[in-house]
């Protein structure tokens, strides 16, 4: 599976809730497309991230390619996105949980681990990770992801997604949780000695009306 996310910055002089509104029927036309998402963020959980996200899931990589340079791309989605500044990235698992639910909320965030970084500081930052869906309750689904493509070479190497009830379940249990800032916490705070990410990330923050991790 390959998921390719655009974070969508618009102009003043556009509306958040119409261009969604369209989008997603334009995006519905791309060839092989599995699954698609489009929502605005909620600028009181997300940061560093546009007015709009759009989570597109193919089959692979190649596919997703093929949809970005489809005829449909062309005559339907780009003329959508004129004036806006989109942000692409583009990635595949490494592991993920799902779990069926009704609406909620969705966060991705997206980090850069530092060049150079040995490989297993790499493998044990991911498993810290992965320790928080088997402590935390509230994270219903969840999925790391490893970046192949982007708009930006070398902008970000991870996309950590979750999914929860609400929002209080992410600013809540998780935020506060002892394994977040005793243990995952170190690997971003530059004051530590083991801090591996870099200090510009992203996080995209969505309401969802059915489950989107798979």
């Amino acid at each position: 599976m390959f998921v390719l996310l655009l974070d969508i910055t618009l102009p003043p002089e556009h509306a958040v809730a119409a261009l969604a509104t369209t989008l997603a029927p334009a995006l519905a036309t791309l060839p092989a497309l599995a699954d698609h998402w489009v929502a605005p963020t909620m600028p009181a959980l997300s940061a560093n991230a546009g007015q709009l996200v759009a989570r597109l899931v193919f089959a692979d990589e190649r596919r997703a390619q093929h949809a970005e340079t489809s005829r449909e791309w062309r005559e339907h989605v780009s003329p959508l996105l004129t004036g806006t500044q989109v942000a692409r990235v583009g990635y595949s698992p490494i592991m993920s949980g799902a779990a069926e639910g009704g609406p909620g909320i969705w966060r991705a965030l997206l980090v850069k681990v530092l060049h150079g970084t040995p490989a297993a500081q790499v493998a044990a930052f991911e498993r810290d990770l992965l320790l928080m869906p088997d402590h935390v309750s509230t994270i219903r689904s969840w999925s790391l992801g490893s970046v192949t493509s982007q708009a930006e070479p070398g902008a970000f190497t991870h996309v950590w997604e979750q999914e929860f009830d609400d929002a209080a379940g992410f600013t809540g249990e998780y935020m506060h949780h002892p394994v977040h800032w005793g243990v995952v916490d170190g690997w971003f705070d530059p004051e530590t000695a083991h801090c591996i990410v870099a200090p510009l990330m992203v996080q995209l923050v969505g309401s969802t009306e059915r489950p989107l991790i798979q």
